[in-house]
Parts: C-alpha cells; structure tokens; sequence
C-alpha cells in the first residue's frame, strides 16, 4: 500500500482518485476492496467501516480532521436540527458518515486553469480543491477568472488536467454580476465560514436570530396570508436570476408576493425544513455586510437564549383538537389558529408543521387540485409523476406536500442508530450498495438535493449558458 499524502484542501473524492492511480487500479471497486483488506475491515459492512473513514487511515488523519479539511460535509450540515453540537466527522455520528459523508456538494467537477497549470509548473501533480466544488463558487478566488467543469460522473478519478482540453466554461458574460454583486460575494463568504467551523450551527438558534433581523426589515416571518414584504422576494431582487438558477433552482419563476416556503420558511420553522442553501441566501440578504452576517451566526446561540429569555415553557395544545380543526379548515394554519384567539399563530402553526400538517392555505381552485393529487398519489394507484399529471399541479408542488408532512417521519430516521452488521457480511455487496447509493445522490443535487448531471445535460445548467464553450467531444 502506498500511502498518498492528501494535498491542501484537496477533495475527498479527487484524493481517492489519486490514491488509486498511485496504487496502481483503474477500479474504484477494487482500490476501496483492497483499502479494506490492508485496513483489517475486509467483509465489514460499509455502514461500519465507511469509505470516507478508510481514506482517513489512508491519509493518515483523524476521521474529524479528514472531514472538516478534505470534504464538503462542513457545509452540508453547516446549518442543521440534528446534533449540531456534534463535531464534523465525529465517529458518534458513523452512520452519516456512511450515507453522506463523501457526497457531492452540487453535480460537475469544476476546476480553475490557471490553478492546474500552476500545479503542473510547480510540482507537476495536479489536483481537485474542495472550494471549487461548493455551489455558488463560479470565479476562482484567487485568480479572478471563471471556472471550467465537466459533468460526467466519474471526473473525480483522474487528474483535472485530463479535461484542460474537454471542459465547459462558465459564460465569461456571468463575470460583472459573479465580481460585483455584494449578496453574492457574502453568500460565498458565508459558505466558506461554515467550512471552517468545527461542528454546525443549531438550526432553531439560526431561524430565531434570522426572524428578529427580517423582524427590522418589516418582513412577514409567520406562515398564513401574506400581509407583509417577504424575504423571497427579497432574495429574487438581490441576486442574478442565472445565478440563482443554479445555486436554488427552485425559486426561479416564483411570482412576487406569492408565499415560497423553502426560504420565507427559515423564518418561522425551527427544523430543517430547506437546505442549509436557503438559511445562506437568507442571511446573505438579511444583513448588510459578510462581517455582520458571520457575527450573527457565530453569536446565534447566545443571541437566541437572550431573545427567548424569560419566556414561558411550550404550550401544549390537543393533538386531536389540531388535527380536527385542520381538516375543518382545509388545511389553512391561519384558519386553525383562529380557533385559538389566546395563542399566538406561530406557535400553532409550529404544531401543525410538528404532527407533519402543511399549510393549504392557498387559493381554492390551486388548494383543490392538490387535494386531488395528494389522494390519487397516496391511495396508490398513481405514481407522482402521474397523480400530478391528472390533477394539474407539478410535481415540486406535490414533492414539497410530501417533505412538510413527513418530518415526523424524517426526525425518526434521523435519529436511529446504525444496524449491526452480521458477522458474514461481504464487502463487495456493501461496496454495491454504496456505489449504487452514490449513484443515486449524484442524481439529486449537493447540500439540498437541487439539479442532477441529467438536468446538466439537458441543457438546464450552465450548458444552456449561450457562451458556453465546448472544445471536446464528452
């Protein structure tokens, strides 16, 4: 076994790459077989002896260090519900190291030109940053310049110098906006903060300190009818609409005033509702400057004890009473925490979003049609795609129904420990299930499940860019 020295700020998947051809493999499969057989964890399961855990030993790291300095993981949970306090890595949490320990933060590989031709002028050994990989990161920060990509799969193995050739250019027209917009030059401040952060940031300590700054901003940070200015809209006018394409894809072609739960939503759910993406582009927006942004997520906690100081223990409210006036009400929060004129309606619409209760509280034409395609889906006999087609929603509409009533659920996955593997476990069938478990988070989209390299492909990303440059066939 040679063991490779990992490079600053290298990618986990670009050093396993590495790694590999140093060992002489071609096969992913076979190198990570044969990790396992010098590490004394042939025949474990994966979930026990995941791979980013026998790249540690390789690296010869702490499984911490090897993850806070060599994987997008830092920013992934930067903002999360589960164990925040847990630091980045920690064996404690071994079954996320397992699942999403080496996952992509965003589909394609990106690498800067000049950084590779640096590389091979100074040491001749080229290699994947991690920073280049982090969504929102289009320009190299140190030489100023757009980043190529390529959006096959399996561009991690080899060397970026092999695509100096073969690569796609963001659009040299992105350059003003990406050097001289402030909301986005403190979105990507922010995502590098987080990278340097030992463990994450609580979620409820950032939505509360989020409320209390959109609070000064007179925007509206309760779920119900829209009365106020909101933090949606705010987000679509201080960024580019390309931009924002890619890094949140979801909020193009929101209509002003219309209620987007993935980000009004950071300001009143205090469970990770949406993707640490959404708190970034929240804070990025809600504050003036990186400064006062990064100073209020580092003081969060203490900010958000101070701001809760002197408040009464949870109200409880009757389960079943909740769940009767929900369906009285057709689904509408506001409806329901009318019934409970003594209790503020943040705090029932909390208990609704808590027992997997989403707001339908839309116009009754859009709030029939999801009914509709919720019952066709759920009873069974539609698949999504389908219950959708009949029913004249989307699918994302249908898909958001879905996440907001299966937090419960979700919370319960979360919080499960690992299974025990058997004794006769094979690793090459652990090794299957890993890939083809890869192989499906590279079908959705980094740190929030976003677009896929078949979405690249098609011509949704920054393909579809008109100065978009290809010099090789892929």
């Amino acid at each position: 076994m040679i063991y490779v020295q990992p490079l600053p700020d290298e990618l986990d998947r670009g050093y396993l790459g590495r790694s590999m051809r140093w060992n002489g493999f071609q096969k992913e499969k076979e190198f990570v077989d044969y990790m396992a057989s010098c590490f004394g964890v042939k025949g474990v399961s994966r979930r026990d002896a995941p791979l980013v855990m026998l790249l540690s030993r390789l690296a010869e790291l702490p499984i911490p260090t090897f993850v806070k300095q060599h994987t997008t993981l830092p920013f992934r949970r930067g903002i999360t519900s589960y164990l925040p306090g847990l630091e980045h890595g920690s064996e404690q949490g071994r079954s996320m190291l397992w699942s999403s320990g080496m996952r992509i933060a965003r589909p394609g590989a990106y690498f800067c030109v000049h950084c590779v031709l640096s590389d091979l002028t100074s040491t001749g050994v080229t290699y994947w940053r991690r920073i280049w990989q982090l969504p929102g990161h289009f320009v190299c920060q140190q030489h100023r310049e757009p980043l190529r990509y390529v959006t096959h799969e399996k561009a991690f193995q080899v060397s970026p110098a092999a695509f100096l050739f073969e690569s796609l250019q963001v659009p040299n027209e992105w350059m003003m906006f990406l050097q001289v917009n402030p909301a986005i030059q403190r979105f990507i401040e922010i995502a590098d903060y987080l990278m340097t952060r030992p463990h994450a940031l609580d979620v409820r300590d950032v939505s509360c300190v989020l409320k209390a700054q959109a609070d000064k901003h007179g925007l509206q940070t309760y779920a119900g009818p829209v009365k106020l200015p909101l933090l949606s809209d705010l987000v679509t006018s201080q960024f580019d609409p390309a931009w924002v394409q890619e890094v949140f894809h979801e909020l193009t072609g929101k209509h002003r005033g219309d209620w987007f739960d993935p980000i009004d939503g950071v300001l009143c759910k205090k469970t990770s509702a949406s993707s640490v993406i959404a708190y970034m582009l929240a804070t990025a927006v809600l504050y003036p400057d990186t400064k006062s942004a990064i100073e209020a997520l580092s003081s969060a906690k203490a900010v958000s004890v101070w701001l809760n100081r002197g408040k009464s223990s949870k109200i409880v409210l009757n389960v079943n009473r909740l769940r009767e006036l929900y369906i009285e009400e057709r689904g509408s929060h506001a409806g329901v925490a009318q019934q409970f004129p003594s209790t503020a309606a943040q705090i029932v619409t909390l208990r609704l979003n808590e027992l997997g209760l989403p707001n339908l509280s839309q116009q009754m034409s859009r709030n029939q049609k999801l009914f509709d395609g919720m019952v066709a889906f759920l009873e069974g006999g539609s698949s999504l795609t389908e219950a959708a087609e009949k029913s004249g929603v989307t699918v994302s509409a249908l898909e958001i129904l879905l996440r907001r009533s299966s937090v419960g659920l979700l919370q319960a996955l979360q919080a499960m420990p690992v299974m025990p593997a058997g004794g006769n476990d094979d690793w090459a069938n652990c090794q299957a299930d890993g890939i083809q478990l890869e192989k499906n988070s590279r079908q959705k989209s980094s740190v929030g499940k976003r677009s896929s390299y078949r979405a690249i492909r098609r011509g949704s990303l920054l393909l579809n860019a008109s100065t978009a440059s290809l010099t090789g066939a892929r």
